[in-house]
């Protein structure tokens, strides 16, 4: 295995205060434990001395606005730390680690209408 890219991911916008805990759930589970157990394949990589994991985020994970939920940037903060600590901890492996944080795009959650936000409102990253 050459290269690993972790890109599944969940925008749920719940708040708090609505009493969605499974939302918020859903969106670790994929977000940050998803990430986590795929990444549990870089053995292979050290194995064979080399590798490349590419880890998507969003950049809700650095900057938090109206639009991306504290508790979606919250799992895409997670993200970023947990990509920098695999950084230093893959350094000795020859294995990179890049993280890839896109900003606003226009995704199909915008025509889902959903019991936490406004049908048609703009979606903040993956």
């Amino acid at each position: 295995m050459d290269i690993l890219v972790n890109n599944a991911g969940a925008m749920l916008l719940s708040t708090v205060g609505k009493g969605l805990s499974d939302e918020w759930r859903r969106m670790f589970d994929v977000n940050v434990l998803g990430l986590l157990y795929t990444t549990d394949a870089v053995e292979a990589m050290k194995r064979q001395g080399s590798g490349h994991l590419v880890n998507i985020s969003s950049v809700a994970g650095r900057k938090v606005t109206r639009d991306s939920s504290g508790i979606y940037a919250g799992s895409k903060h997670a993200v970023g730390a947990i990509s920098e600590g695999l950084r230093h901890e893959l350094l000795e492996d020859n294995i990179r680690v890049t993280i890839v944080e896109p900003g606003a795009v226009e995704t199909e959650l915008a025509d889902h209408p959903s019991r936490t936000r406004t049908p048609g409102r703009a979606s903040a990253g993956h």
